[in-house]
């Protein structure tokens, strides 16, 4: 996983992750354990049928993830090239601190495609505005359906805990979405300024030059963006809304597979919070805390504990295990002949 005197992952950066998510299933199995824990899991037409279907409903997250970056490239990736840079991306996300993400990374994959360093950039900038975009907007659909306290799981006391991260994370996304709307589409030029006023304060001193390169970053995004017509921002709305939805319903899936009773639009809604409430996880991919909230949000549709962690063991290798594998492979260059 090395270039010439350049690393971008170690072994130790894989591990890490692996170590968190399984010793999360280990104590929730010592936590619930009693004998029979296992004995209501049977291999049955409906669990191979939804856990195939959970498999290509993360394809189809792929799928629509690959077309936009194609369309945000304007062609200039071939399909291939995409699917390596939407796998890599996916893959960082899994080795990084959920708050960091793999979204920083697009500018060196697609760099290193051949896009130049501004399209790559304004790539990043546009992917991660209607990523945030989506989840922003999906939010207040979601609670025409449902009131607040039927989106965080069975558990009162950590429904409280959920329910108050949950709230903060939305704010600042929303928040976080409206300004990166004025920079890139509105008000590029003021955005930089008032950044920069920001910058001033003695509370950002630290960082004033971090947020001047934002700043900078935003603008030239801003100006790479001109020209482009009302349907080619729709196409990436849609593509976008795809994505999210695709991955969602891996969850439908295996609640299938494991013939749960229970309203499967609540659990559809209920990813919405679990993605947005384990940005703020400190382990890489949110290893340890998307099992663990996994398991609260939906453990009301699962006849025993034991269905419950194996369906969440499974929702990992599909939506994150799957992902590590991919990447490794790829930077190894079993896949991928370019270094990394």
């Amino acid at each position: 996983m090395k270039g010439k005197g350049n690393k971008l992952f170690s072994v130790f950066s894989l591990v890490l992750p692996i170590a968190f998510g399984f010793a999360v299933i280990a104590w929730l199995i010592m936590k619930d354990y009693r004998p029979g824990y296992f004995s209501g899991l049977k291999v049955t037409y409906s669990l191979i049928l939804g856990i195939v279907a959970g498999f290509i409903f993360i394809i189809g997250r792929d799928a629509a993830a690959i077309v936009r970056y194609h369309l945000l490239a304007d062609g200039e990736l071939s399909w291939k090239r995409c699917f390596y840079v939407n796998t890599l991306c996916e893959f960082t996300s899994s080795v990084t601190p959920s708050a960091i993400g793999g979204s920083g990374l697009i500018v060196i994959f697609l760099n290193r495609e051949g896009i130049q360093a501004g399209r790559s950039l304004t790539i990043m900038m546009i992917c991660v505005f209607f990523d945030e975009l989506v989840l922003t907007v999906f939010m207040p659909i979601i609670m025409l359906f449902y009131p607040a306290k039927e989106l965080y799981g069975s558990t009162s006391g950590f429904s409280d805990g959920l329910t108050f991260i949950f709230s903060l994370m939305y704010v600042l996304i929303a928040l976080y979405t409206f300004m990166l709307y004025l920079a890139l589409f509105r008000c590029p030029q003021q955005m930089k300024r008032f950044f920069m006023w920001i910058s001033r304060f003695r509370i950002c001193r630290k960082w004033q030059n971090k947020i001047a390169v934002f700043a900078d970053d935003l603008l030239t995004s801003a100006n790479e963006m001109r020209g482009k017509s009302f349907g080619y921002w729709v196409k990436t709305f849609l593509l976008t809304t795809a994505s999210w939805t695709s991955r969602y319903l891996v969850v439908n899936a295996l609640l299938f597979a494991f013939s749960c009773k229970g309203d499967q639009l609540l659990a559809f809604m209920r990813q919405l919070v679990l993605w947005i409430t384990q940005m703020v996880s400190p382990t890489p991919g949110g290893s340890g805390i998307s099992e663990y909230i996994f398991q609260i949000s939906y453990a009301s549709y699962f006849d025993s504990p034991g269905e419950a962690l194996v369906a969440t063991f499974i929702w990992r290798i599909i939506t994150f295990y799957l992902y590590l594998v991919l990447g490794v492979l790829i930077i190894s260059g079993k896949i991928y002949k370019r270094k990394i």
